[in-house]
This record gives C-alpha cells, sequence and structure tokens, in this order.
C-alpha cells in the first residue's frame, strides 16, 4: 500500500511539471522535405532538408534548432518567425566522422525547435548512411574494338545525395579525368576519345582503375574490360620488271591484334634460279612442273612485318655473252681477212727543230692470191711528204695522199711501205694518223681491208 502511495505522488509532480513546460504550450507547425537525405561515410557533406516551420501564435518569435546527439544543425543561430506566418529553413545535418562510422543504412535521429515564448517542437528526421562504393555505380562496355572511336563510360548516382566527385580513369588503353557533380538518381556519360595508337594493343583482358576522388579523400575502383581480337594483314607488292633484270619486293605486315601466321610464296625457272638472290633464305622449295616455287612461313606479333626480296639478274651473264660475241667475231673477221695491213710510225726531231714522223705499212697476203692490190695511205694533218722514202716509192702522189700499187701477192707474201713526213710547225700533244686503205681482188670478188690508226705523242 505504502509503494502504491509513493507511485503516485510521483506521477502526479511529473504531470504537473509537464503541463507547467513550456512544451506543452508550444503552437509550431513542421513540414519537411529531404533535398539530400543520403550520408556518404567517407564525406563530411551533409544531409539536406528543407523545413517549412509556421508559428501558429500571434506573437513574432525567435527559434532554433538544436539537438542532443553528436551532430551538427545548420543554421546555428536564431531566427524570426512573425506570429501566424511561416518560415522556409534549409537545414543541414552535418553528421561526426565517429556517427559515420558507427550507423550504417536508414537512422533517425531527433531534433527539436526552440521558441523564446512559443515553446519546444521535437521532431525526428531520417537519414541514410552508406559507402562511397555503394552510392555509387560504374558501368563500362564489356569489350572495345580497335576500330572504335569512342568509348563510353557511365556513372550512376544511386542515392538521395549530391556528389561532387573528380572521377580518374586510367589503363594501358586510354586515360580520362573530368570533374563531374551529381544531383541525387542522376546517371553522367563520361565521353574518352580512343587513341588508335594507344589501342593498339594484343587482344585480351585489360584493367581499368577509376578513381573517384574529393579534396580530401580517393577511392580507386578495379573494373576489366575486352579487347577484341582483330585479324588483318596487310600485303604490299612492289617491283621492277625489265627484260635483263627483275626485282620484287613483298611485305606482309600484322595490323592485327593476334599473332599470325603469314605464307610469302615466289615461283622461278630452274634456269632463273641460278641467277636469283633473295635477301632471307626461303622455308621450302618444292618443284611444281618445269617452275621452283618458293615459300617463305613466319608468325607475326602485332605490328611485325615479313620482308622478302627477291633479284634475278641476267645483266652479268648477258655482259659475259656478249663479251664472248665480240671476241668471237674480232677473231672471225681478223681469221676472214685474206690481206691484212699493219701501220706503224717513230717520230724525230731534227736539229733544226723539224717534227718528223717516219711511217711504215706492212702488207700480208694471208689468203688466196690476190691481184689488183691499191694501197693508199693519208698524211697526218700539218704534215709534208719528204722526198725520201723507202724500198718502193709511191706510184702516185695527190695532195696528202699516198698511192702504191701491186700487181699480185702470193698466200704469205709481204710488202713493206714506207715514207717520211715532216712539219714546221711544233705539235703539241698527239698526232693522230689516219688508217691505210687497201683494195684489192680475190677469187673474183672485190675487196677492202683498212689498217689500225695510230697516234705519236709529240
Amino acid at each position: 500500500m505504502k509503494k502504491r502511495c509513493t507511485f503516485f505522488v510521483f506521477f502526479i509532480f511529473i504531470l504537473t511539471c509537464l503541463l507547467a513546460c513550456p512544451f506543452a504550450l508550444a503552437e509550431i507547425e513542421i513540414e519537411k522535405e529531404a533535398i539530400a537525405s543520403t550520408i556518404i561515410k567517407e564525406f563530411s557533406t551533409p544531409a539536406i532538408f528543407n523545413l517549412t516551420i509556421k508559428n501558429k501564435n500571434i506573437q513574432t518569435d525567435y527559434f532554433r534548432i538544436d539537438t542532443l546527439l553528436d551532430i551538427t544543425l545548420q543554421p546555428t543561430g536564431s531566427f524570426k518567425i512573425a506570429g501566424n506566418s511561416e518560415e522556409n529553413i534549409l537545414l543541414k545535418a552535418f553528421f561526426s566522422e565517429k556517427a559515420r562510422e558507427q550507423y550504417t543504412g536508414s537512422y533517425g535521429f531527433a531534433y527539436y525547435i526552440k521558441g523564446q515564448t512559443t515553446g519546444i517542437k521535437e521532431d525526428s528526421l531520417t537519414v541514410k548512411i552508406v559507402s562511397l562504393k555503394d552510392a555509387v555505380e560504374i558501368v563500362i562496355p564489356k569489350s572495345i574494338s580497335m576500330h572504335d572511336e569512342i568509348l563510353i563510360i557511365a556513372i550512376n548516382n544511386k542515392e538521395d545525395v549530391i556528389l561532387d566527385l573528380e572521377v580518374s580513369i586510367e589503363s594501358e588503353l586510354f586515360e580520362k579525368k573530368e570533374n563531374i557533380t551529381l544531383t541525387p538518381y542522376e546517371k553522367k556519360d563520361i565521353l574518352i576519345e580512343l587513341d588508335p595508337v594507344k589501342i593498339w594493343k594484343k587482344a585480351g583482358t585489360y584493367e581499368v582503375t577509376i578513381t573517384l576522388a574529393t579534396e580530401d579523400y580517393s577511392m580507386p575502383l578495379k573494373k576489366n574490360i575486352v579487347m577484341e581480337p582483330l585479324t588483318d594483314i596487310k600485303t604490299e607488292e612492289k617491283g621492277i620488271n625489265l627484260i635483263v633484270y627483275q626485282k620484287t619486293t613483298i611485305t606482309k605486315t600484322n595490323i592485327g591484334n593476334v599473332p599470325q601466321k603469314v605464307f610469302v610464296e615466289l615461283k622461278k625457272t630452274s634456269f632463273a634460279k641460278g641467277f636469283t638472290s633473295f635477301n632471307i633464305e626461303p622455308t621450302s622449295i618444292e618443284q611444281e612442273g618445269s617452275l621452283l616455287v618458293h615459300t617463305w612461313e613466319k608468325e607475326l606479333n602485332l605490328g611485325e612485318s615479313l620482308v622478302v626480296k627477291s633479284t634475278t639478274n641476267f645483266m652479268l651473264p648477258l655482259v659475259l655473252l656478249l663479251v664472248v660475241v665480240a671476241i668471237a667475231s674480232i677473231y672471225y673477221s681478223y681469221k676472214s681477212k685474206e690481206l691484212v695491213v699493219k701501220k706503224k710510225a717513230i717520230k724525230a726531231i731534227t736539229k733544226t727543230g723539224e717534227f718528223v714522223v717516219k711511217v711504215a705499212l706492212f702488207v700480208k697476203n694471208k689468203g688466196e692470191e690476190a691481184s689488183k692490190i691499191k694501197i693508199t695511205d693519208k698524211l697526218p694533218i700539218l704534215t709534208r711528204l719528204h722526198e725520201r722514202f723507202g724500198a718502193v716509192k709511191p706510184d702516185k702522189i695527190e695532195r696528202d695522199r699516198l698511192i702504191w700499187h701491186i700487181d699480185r701477192l702470193s698466200k704469205g707474201e709481204k710488202r713493206t711501205f714506207s715514207y717520211v713526213a715532216f712539219s714546221d710547225i711544233k705539235v703539241v700533244g698527239r698526232l693522230e694518223l689516219p688508217a691505210a686503205e687497201v683494195t684489192y681482188t680475190s677469187k673474183g670478188q672485190e675487196k677492202r681491208a683498212t689498217s689500225n690508226r695510230v697516234y705519236v705523242i709529240s
């Protein structure tokens, strides 16, 4: 009985206090709208609410908003609301680092609005506390091609929070840095222009590091992207095709991104093979009818080339053939001559300073008997004929021409004719003596022969 009385007295006391407290007399009406009700654990950014506070009293009053928790509310000072009026207050709730670490998910907290004369109104707000990695979704394509020009990476804000982020994207294939602002539940695309040289990489999986950062925090996220395989071989062929000289250059280059085996094939006749050289030895040689098939084989990695050069040169054998033909022709011409004339000259200087040349002609019949032989020689330029001759004097002298006649020459018979030419003018350099000419009849045919030219150095 004594305990019941004590409890009743305590209840009456508490009730009296509440009735006497201004809280019980508060005439405040609150409407709440969440602007950004999510808090990121790693950031110090606040949750933001729009409060519409109505003062239902007839008197103007000054109010302030407070909480007893480890949360800082702004505005921190007092604000005035006229009687029977309302005011929109942008309330920011800053959670301490300890509070952000302690709570995850939805969290409701109490706060109160206190007026100087109106009283106290208690209310609650609900926020959501999540990690950045749970608040942001990053979507990248599963694969990329060497022919792609643009890559799009999507950044999705999944929460009711405003995010100001520096986004850094790094990979062997591309890179990008961009500052973005994401409003609640907003999605933004980051466009990356692809460098065709940089994305020319071997087919396979590549790691992409996407770093989301603020002034005092950064979070790297790892993603994978696949470089699609592309098979592409570029073939170039250049050549020079002449009758006596052929040159062929075949180049095969791997411009794809997977290793690939390539083949080069050249066909040559067995004869041409003897005059053909290659910059690299063929992998195999096979007979195909009258042709020899040369094959080169190589596996090319990215950017590698197989270059085969073939040179077929018939110049050397052609030159040798022409030399042989010329020698044979000269030899045949020499052998076929029945009458051979050879010319020699000897120079001398007289005591009086005259330039003197003694000229000798040697005529030999190597064939059958020759008849009606006429030997004609011409004096060198700027010279005159001396009165002195050899054993046989010219039969006729016509200005600068000397003519000898022989009725016949038997096979093997030789004759020598000589004369002396001189000049009062000093000869400087080289003096040319023209070739002598012989006409004759042999085997009923008229024939002709000439001697060699002779040069005398003064």
